[in-house]
């Protein structure tokens, strides 16, 4: 049954012809101005708007067409009416009296044919359909023609309103028109309401669209009544976030680092090939789900368990470790620890960078035995330099007690001091465990406790004061050093105290200010002309200012409440390897 909207004034008018049209399928309902206000009046949708033309209808059918202005209007006139409609007023078609009932509705079918495709949206929003921001469509499923369009719509695919009602589908869906055919199909058989597409606009660019169809009945016809968002920007971003994931699985998986992905029970989620390779295993799947402590030796996989329980506290970890491979190989690994949170800071997983260091281990172990070798061999060198040493003192040792000549024997036991001095140099070396620089605050404590010791005989006792800073100095400077500061502790020991001394003291001071080495040697002894001696030219005083420039050292001497010496000089850089350990 097809409902003819007559106006409630009109009611008179289509009494004699009510029953008549009910007899070709159409009833008549008739509505006034207030009526058209309501919505309620689009429980039965209406399929035409009929009205005998009087300057009183006007006004419904103005109302008529800015609320229903999808609905055909049928104007009937009299043949004698001069009476011109309103521009603003378009008839779908006109009828003259009188009316043959029969014929009428042979038009009205017609005409209803005719506007099969005009279409629109369910009578039940109108307003809310014309109006909308979001895009809408109204599509017949059978063949993809659009119904209806919103002004959003012709807005956002630039076509008129008229021109997109005359198009189908396929005019702006650049898939396969099988493909549509399909898609229609399911939307109209409710197995599916959510479909992304690409639309092309009126001047030719393409837009990803996400469209969300409902079917729905309008004048007996089904129709998919569609609502249409423009998803470009998220479906670029996505695009951009994929090719950006490519990347940088591109560079994971071109690493020359293992790279592996473990959950929260140790279990192995993803491993590059990096990985696979350092493992010995062919294939990714031969490794997802293994623990990755499984490939520890068993003496580490406390030690790594310990490491992965350290990710809650948001830490980045680092230690060495041997990994079993699958073919019973092993190998040193360098493995970096990094936990990875998720949007609530729950740490499920940890990214682990893993560097095959095992070359790196072997060289270390076989630089370590030459060094160790090389350390041998020059502790035998310094043992034997010593022992050398020990003899030459011996020998002196022996000259001295054949002579009897007391300048002579004074001579030799210089010379015996000298040396011995030195060896003391190369058994504190042979001793140490960095045998390429002397402790020389340590050495400065024997030397001169020996010196002291030696010269007690021939002279007064005498306080030791030391002010001595943790100093290591080349043997290139050492051996002059120590042998300057044997001619000067010799000098003082010897000549500096007279037996009505009070408190005889010596005192050594060792410091370092930048890279400048300063020696003081003081006593509170008679004093020393340094002028006189320089002119006497005594091979003590020519040792002295030798031994400083070898070191390229600065010498002075001051009498102050005794004798106050100085040295300073530049400090070496050690050019070989410090070997301690």
């Amino acid at each position: 049954m097809k409902h003819l909207l007559i106006p409630e004034t009109q009611l008179m008018l289509f009494s004699k012809l009510q029953a008549q049209f009910k007899s070709y399928d159409f009833e008549l309902k008739a509505w006034s101005e207030q009526q058209l206000n309501s919505l309620d009046y689009f429980q039965n949708s209406p399929s035409l708007a009929l009205c005998f033309w009087e300057q009183t209808s006007s006004h419904w059918l103005k109302q008529i067409q800015a609320r229903l202005p999808w609905l055909p209007i049928v104007v009937i006139l009299n043949p004698e009416q001069t009476e011109l409609f309103p521009e603003e007023i378009v008839p779908s078609e006109i009828l003259f009296t009188p009316l043959n009932p029969k014929e009428t509705s042979f038009k009205l079918n017609l005409l209803l044919k005719r506007n099969q495709t005009a279409e629109t949206i369910p009578n039940q929003f109108p307003e809310m359909f014309q109006k909308h921001h979001a895009i809408m469509l109204l599509i017949n499923p059978e063949n993809g023609r659009i119904v209806d369009a919103n002004l959003a719509a012709s807005q956002f695919y630039g076509y008129p309103l008229q021109r997109l009602r005359q198009m189908k589908i396929s005019d702006i869906n650049t898939m396969d028109p099988h493909e549509i055919q399909l898609q229609l199909s399911k939307a109209a058989k409710e197995q599916g309401n959510s479909f992304e597409f690409e639309h092309r606009l009126a001047n030719g660019e393409l837009r990803s669209i996400e469209v969300h169809s409902t079917p729905m009945t309008i004048a007996g016809n089904k129709r998919l009544f569609s609502v249409i968002s423009d998803i470009s920007a998220r479906r670029q971003a996505q695009q951009a976030l994929l090719k950006s994931e490519s990347r940088y699985r591109e560079i994971v998986e071109a690493s020359e680092q293992g790279i592996c992905l473990i959950d929260h029970d140790d279990l192995i989620l993803f491993a590059n090939p990096k990985m696979l390779e350092i493992l010995e295993i062919e294939t990714q799947m031969q490794l997802i789900g293994c623990s990755f402590a499984s490939f520890m030796i068993k003496e580490d996989q406390p030690q790594i368990l310990e490491l992965l329980e350290c990710r809650p506290k948001k830490k980045e970890h680092s230690q060495e470790f041997k990994l079993q491979t699958t073919r019973g190989n092993q190998c040193w690994v360098s493995l970096f620890v990094t936990p990875l949170y998720d949007e609530y800071q729950v740490s499920n997983s940890s990214l682990l960078m893993v560097t095959n260091i095992t070359e790196q281990k072997l060289w270390e172990q076989t630089t370590q035995k030459t060094l160790h070798e090389r350390e041998l061999l020059l502790q035998e060198i310094h043992h034997r330099v010593k022992n050398n040493f020990q003899l030459i003192i011996s020998l002196l040792r022996m000259q001295v007690r054949k002579t009897e000549f007391p300048e002579v024997k004074a001579s030799l036991k210089k010379s015996q001091n000298r040396i011995r001095t030195m060896a003391l140099i190369h058994e504190q070396l042979y001793l140490s465990k960095n045998i390429a620089q002397v402790y020389f605050d340590e050495y400065l404590k024997i030397l001169t406790r020996e010196l002291h010791q030696a010269y007690r005989p021939e002279s007064r006792a005498c306080a030791l004061r030391f002010k001595l800073e943790s100093l290591h100095l080349e043997l290139s400077q050492a051996i002059p050093c120590s042998l300057l500061v044997h001619e000067l502790l010799s000098n003082a020991f010897k000549y500096a105290f007279t037996e009505q001394q009070i408190e005889p003291e010596v005192c050594i001071c060792l410091y370092q200010e930048a890279d400048r080495i300063y020696l003081e040697i003081h006593d509170n002894g008679i004093g020393f002309d340094y002028q006189a001696d320089q002119k006497l030219n005594s091979l003590g005083l020519q040792l002295v200012r030798q031994l400083s420039e070898q070191v390229n050292g600065d010498l002075s001497c001051v009498n102050d409440q005794g004798t106050h010496w100085k040295i300073s000089f530049d400090l070496e850089r050690s050019k070989h390897t410090n070997l301690a350990h």
